[in-house]
């Protein structure tokens, strides 16, 4: 019997699991991840663009089941630890057939209960967190104080990283602060 082993999450970031690529609409899909062959069971989120996928993802070897990104670090190592059970049923009741050239997995019926049972807790996991925001609408409507034509980059980098510690403690992320600020500044030194 493969059991299951759990990687939490060690970071000191609020929303781990967020990324948004600058040329992207929406953010890259975070998920929990099992694989069926060692037990391992992670959360990440997805590099990749469009639908590539490895070849043990395609064919259902490592099995995926998507969460908010918005789920803070404390909030997804709960749910790693709360599905694991439900890991565990899926592991035990998969069997991994070859076809000579690619294994895949079969699943009984009560793995694919247990598959059910799964998505639906990730999919219904959510967080009590503020949210993530790009910084023009965490801003928006409100004046930023202190900055002036003559404000300095290393100034500029100090008030991006208050304001990002003000939001992490108000439970929120805020993405983009940096250049917000910079660009806050340059539009004075234009009308100068």
């Amino acid at each position: 019997m493969t059991a299951i082993n759990i990687t939490h999450l060690d970071t000191d970031k609020l929303h781990p699991l967020y990324c948004k690529y600058e040329q992207e609409l929406q953010e890259q899909p975070a998920f929990i991840e099992l694989d069926i062959r060692d037990g391992s069971l992670i959360a990440d989120w997805d590099a990749e663009t469009g639908n590539g996928a490895a070849p043990d993802l395609w064919h259902g070897l490592r099995r995926q089941y998507g969460i908010s990104s918005n789920l803070t670090t404390d909030e997804i190592n709960a749910l790693l630890t709360e599905v694991a059970p439900i890991a565990q049923r899926i592991v035990d009741e998969i069997k991994i057939q070859s076809d000579g050239l690619q294994d895949r997995p079969v699943l009984s019926d009560k793995a694919e209960s247990a598959e059910e049972d799964m998505t639906n807790a990730c999919r219904f996991a959510s967080t009590a967190s503020s949210g993530i925001y790009d910084a023009g609408d965490w801003f928006e409507g409100n004046t930023v104080e202190g900055i002036t034509a003559e404000t300095t980059d290393e100034q500029l980098l100090a008030m991006a990283n208050e304001y990002r510690s003000n939001a992490s403690f108000e439970g929120a992320t805020v993405n983009g602060v940096d250049e917000h600020l910079t660009d806050l500044r340059d539009e004075l030194k234009e009308e100068d």
